[in-house]
């Protein structure tokens, strides 16, 4: 009939779903309340092209009243040029699930762009399903300003110092590490690539006679009783090539509490300086020896030995003709930088097609490789270089002509190395 004969009613308690609710509204509440007093702009976001909150701090960057909080608008304020960009990378995250970092240019309310690096971190649920995605920008407008000028401000040093030929060390002696610029790594005799270290380039690279002395500079410029100013001139042996170099260095330390941290300074190179000290002390000697000198041979023996000296040969000879008295002649030799036992059983020289432009006074052979000259060993019965013969590959070989014309005979000085006599 329709009456109401009685009620059923069925009681679901909700207490747990309430309580985590409330949690979940008090943990948001939290978040936005710390989150509007960060000195950095936060948001949070469901999709991947749209803001769903935004903090205090972004607002007041961009100059946009609280009624944007919701997010509205907020690709108003990135630059056009990245806009795609930076799209495309959230894009990405948000389907990968995945952090990322990105920079961009964010106009500023006073209408400046500002260079910003942002961060954003996924919420993922327990089932590892996507909630939202968390962002935290930061205006990183001067520290990229300062990164640019420190890279042109070192691309300029650089420059400076490669147009200088001025190589640069930094070396960190509590870590014990060499840092070399190319320059200095080529002074040691080293490629670009090379790993370098106090002990086993620096060290092993000086000349023995220099080692000891160089060490004990270094160390008194990092004495913190009594630091001295390095300034020193040294010699190193090429650690790869073999070459033979002069250094100047010039360096100071820096001290903290006490302790030398870092040990800095430059190198260059003197090799060309030192060579002609060396070769003008060595012509003014030679030529006040000869002055006093009046034993042909010993003459003879003291320019031998001054031309290896001048030129870099590693032993050299002078072969000349002495009369007899009779109408006859006879050929001596000087000897440089090897025994003289290495020439006792050869015999003379003999008048080839390499040699006619030294013994006749038709001029100056001088080659790098004389192993590849066509005019070398086509003359029997040695074709080539004898097996009792000494090494040569560098050869320089200079008549020597009297003040008359005549030839007096041929200095020859040779060198197994690459470089040329």
């Amino acid at each position: 009939s329709g009456a109401p004969i009685g009620v059923i009613a069925i009681v679901v308690e909700t207490t747990e779903r309430v309580q985590a609710d409330r949690r979940v509204r008090e943990s948001e509440g939290r978040f936005r309340t710390i989150a509007d007093a960060a000195p950095v702009m936060m948001w949070i976001s469901e999709t991947p092209h749209g803001c769903s909150w935004l903090n205090r701090s972004w607002l007041e960057f961009t100059g946009r009243g609280l009624e944007a909080e919701t997010g509205e608008g907020w690709l108003d304020n990135l630059h056009a040029d990245d806009r795609d960009r930076v799209l495309s990378l959230y894009d990405g995250s948000f389907a990968a699930r995945a952090s990322y970092r990105v920079d961009y240019r964010l106009r500023r309310h006073d209408g400046e762009w500002r260079m910003i690096e942002e961060v954003g971190v996924p919420q993922l649920a327990l089932d590892g399903s996507l909630i939202n995605f968390i962002g935290c920008c930061t205006d990183v407008t001067e520290q990229r300003e300062a990164e640019t000028a420190l890279r042109e401000s070192a691309e300029r040093l650089r420059l400076a110092t490669t147009a200088a030929a001025i190589g640069t060390w930094d070396y960190a002696p509590r870590e014990d590490a060499l840092a070399w610029d190319d320059r200095c790594k080529e002074l040691f005799g080293l490629p670009p690539e090379a790993e370098v270290g106090y002990a086993g380039s620096f060290l092993a690279g000086l000349h023995p006679d220099d080692r000891v002395v160089t060490e004990a500079a270094v160390r008194r410029a990092l004495s913190p009783e009594d630091p001295r100013p390095f300034d020193m001139e040294y010699r190193t042996i090429g650690l790869q090539d073999g070459e033979l170099r002069w250094v100047a260095a010039t360096g100071n330390a820096v001290f903290e509490n006490g302790e030398a941290v870092r040990f800095v300074g430059t190198v260059r190179d003197i090799t060309a300086r030192k060579r002609a000290e060396t070769h003008l002390r060595l012509l003014n000697e030679t030529g006040a020896r000869l002055a006093a000198e009046l034993d042909l041979d010993a003459i003879v023996q003291t320019v031998t030995d001054a031309g290896v000296e001048l030129c870099g040969a590693q032993y050299g000879a002078f072969f000349y003709n002495v009369s007899d008295g009779k109408g006859g002649s006879y050929m001596l030799y000087a000897l440089s930088g090897a025994p003289r036992e290495a020439f006792s059983g050869q015999p003379m020289p003999r008048v080839t097609e390499l040699l006619n432009p030294t013994y006749f006074g038709e001029g100056v052979i001088r080659s790098d490789d004389i192993r590849t000259d066509p005019r070398y060993g086509r003359n029997t019965p040695h074709a080539g270089m004898p097996e009792w013969h000494l090494p040569v590959r560098s050869y320089l070989a200079v008549p020597v002509i009297s003040r008359t014309g005549e030839v007096l005979g041929g200095a020859v000085l040779r060198s197994r190395r690459d470089r040329p006599v």
